[in-house]
């Protein structure tokens, strides 16, 4: 039987692993964006249009009242966030920072406003964030 250190450790083990992991895609993606190639994701999102998307991948808006679930793609141009009711889109040039921490990503448009995103994995935050880093200095 299970003990509840048993079960903190093993679940321990599975955030480590998943860090670990994050830490290894994070790595592969900043030797490209280095070398000068972005990724290129195909996706039939019509809210993407004419931009060429780097990233995809499912999130929520945690400081959203509905905390609405949805997936963040990132283009050449914008981030946006389509899920349940919400489309939120922000463009790069509107972008003044990019901060991380966990699972979250914050895009800060100004001292009063910006959009977190949280991520279901820290190797799709670490992405997230190396991308919106790069795409904002674009």
């Amino acid at each position: 039987m299970l003990t509840s250190e048993d079960r903190l450790a093993d679940t321990d083990g599975e955030v480590e692993h998943e860090m670990l992991d994050g830490l290894d895609r994070l790595l592969a993606l900043t030797d490209a964006l280095n070398a000068g190639e972005l990724p290129r994701i195909d996706t039939s999102h019509r809210v993407v249009g004419t931009d060429v998307c780097h990233f995809s991948a499912p999130a929520s808006l945690p400081d959203d009242h509905s905390q609405a679930s949805g997936r963040v793609l990132l283009t050449s141009a914008r981030a946006i966030f389509v899920g349940g009711a919400t489309l939120t889109t922000m463009p790069w040039h509107a972008v003044r920072e990019v901060a991380s921490t966990g699972r979250d990503v914050l895009l800060v448009r100004s001292a009063e406003e910006g959009v977190r995103f949280r991520f279901n994995t820290f190797g799709d935050a670490m992405a997230a964030a190396a991308l919106a880093r790069r795409l904002t200095k674009r």
